[in-house]
């Protein structure tokens, strides 16, 4: 897993002119890519743990015919299915919270490729290196694993005032 993720959300080449809107353009189109693959995974874990749910009040518990310690466990079925539902759904639910870091980080790439597109007062590198520094960022932000939203939303607010300013 942690390979996928190393490659799908890319580590930040060393800075070059130019080298900002490519790497905002690579962050974004991996991570909306791990954000959906993310999302449907997430939501798979929760199905799967209300359907465990259910099976475990419809199964039940029975009494079991001799007391060996496989034969007690087992018979349990009921208890097990619903200790099964409550761990796949806190795993649906963290798997959710970072296909939403994802599409936070996606929505800051693909602001900072408008700002590496547009030329601040003729020159552009001003421009891409505020989207290199916006998007190494946000993948700071993405690494520490659970996702710092405050610090997320200051690196968005940063980035569309400085579009805002470049606009004619």
């Amino acid at each position: 897993m942690t390979l996928l993720l190393r490659t799908i959300v890319p580590h930040p080449p060393p800075y070059e002119e130019g080298k900002g809107l490519a790497y905002a353009q690579e962050l974004a189109e991996n991570t909306q890519a791990l954000s959906f693959t993310l999302t449907l995974a997430g939501w798979l874990f929760v199905m799967l743990s209300g359907l465990l749910a259910i099976f475990g009040s419809v199964l039940g518990s029975i009494k079991p015919d001799s007391l060996g310690f496989w034969e007690i466990i087992l018979s349990q079925r009921g208890l097990i299915c619903s200790a099964l539902a409550v761990m796949f759904a806190g795993i649906g639910w963290q798997v959710l919270d970072r296909a939403s870091a994802a599409t936070k980080v996606t929505s800051i790439a693909t602001k900072a490729i408008l700002l590496a597109s547009t030329p601040d007062g003729g020159n552009p590198k001003n421009g891409d290196i505020s989207a290199y520094q916006a998007c190494v960022n946000a993948k700071s932000s993405w690494l520490e694993g659970r996702m710092n939203y405050e610090r997320l939303e200051n690196i968005v607010g940063q980035l569309t005032n400085d579009v805002a300013d470049k606009k004619p």
